[in-house]
């Protein structure tokens, strides 16, 4: 056994260097030799399992941490590794043990709570998805994505307050963490803070100046502020509906309808807005006034 595992270590050490080198499929060729030379050994398993997981083989990935587990059931990477990939399926009954299992042999595992706080937000429960949060971050503090994640987390909860300042700790940290930049927008636009929140969005635009969902939120900003005329407000409106339309390929033909101009109209208005939303309120008295006999109304 001794020997097998040997051999094993040493096929998964030159697995290990093809991985780092961005050879992935001569890294799993040399992690399924270490399960052949040792076949009850755990790591050459739970190896290959990440191997193969990095070249996006999912499901062989997930038998390949199941059969670590079946060694080894303590094993906090194989719990760890075969929870996350659980939990990103959404399967969450058979993902939350495997975490647990993971903080119970690690406790000082900040991935595993990270992943614990995915699994938390899948539910809605987002207080406790906080929580984890903050015990990943107390064992990682400078860690920007994990700190961003926190700060949504908090949005949602309307702790507008602790979400800016972990907006701007994770920006610190990593200033190239361009959705941090959005959000913090974001946040700044629906406290009327609007010349804080250009600048904001500014910065995000030019580290990334193809992220069309952060100039998107600068235009809605914009609207919002008075030191930009109309003219120069729909200039940049219109540039950006062009630039759209080039960035992103047409999905729908066009639609074979009737062209019989005495036929009833079928509208349809689209919108994330029609719940309790100024939007919604906006657009009751248009559709109140739509001639039913020419048109049927549809919202989506």
């Amino acid at each position: 056994m001794a020997r097998a595992n040997d051999i094993a270590d040493a096929l998964i050490a030159e697995g290990n260097k093809a991985e780092n080198s961005g050879k992935l499929r001569e890294a799993c060729e040399q992690y399924r030799k270490a399960v052949v030379a040792a076949p009850d050994y755990a790591k050459a398993h739970l190896n290959l399992g990440i191997g193969l997981e990095a070249c996006g083989d999912i499901d062989a990935a997930i038998r390949s941490y199941e059969a670590a587990l079946a060694i080894d059931p303590r094993d906090p990477y194989a719990n760890y590794d075969l929870g996350k990939l659980l939990c990103g399926r959404g399967d969450l009954e058979r993902a939350e043990p495997l975490i647990r299992a993971a903080l119970d042999c690690k406790p000082e595992f900040p991935e595993a709570q990270v992943v614990l706080s995915n699994l938390y937000e899948s539910r809605g429960d987002l207080a406790a998805a906080v929580i984890a949060l903050e015990s990943a971050l107390r064992q990682r503090p400078d860690w920007g994505g994990v700190l961003f994640n926190y700060a949504v987390m908090l949005w949602k909860l309307r702790r507008i307050s602790e979400a800016e300042t972990a907006l701007r700790r994770a920006i610190a940290i990593d200033p190239g963490l361009v959705p941090a930049y959005g959000l913090l927008g974001n946040i700044l636009r629906g406290q009327a803070r609007i010349p804080e929140a250009l600048e904001v969005l500014g910065v995000a635009r030019k580290l990334d100046p193809g992220r069309l969902d952060i100039e998107s939120t600068e235009l809605f900003v914009l609207t919002c502020w008075d030191e930009i005329s109309s003219e120069a407000l729909f200039a940049r409106h219109k540039d950006f509906g062009e630039r759209l339309e080039r960035a992103i390929a047409r999905r729908f033909e066009p639609f074979g309808n009737s062209a019989d101009p005495e036929r009833r109209l079928r509208v349809g208005y689209v919108s994330g807005n029609f719940n309790f939303h100024p939007v919604a309120f906006f657009a009751i008295p248009l559709f109140e006034r739509h001639d039913r006999s020419a048109c049927e109304i549809f919202c989506y």
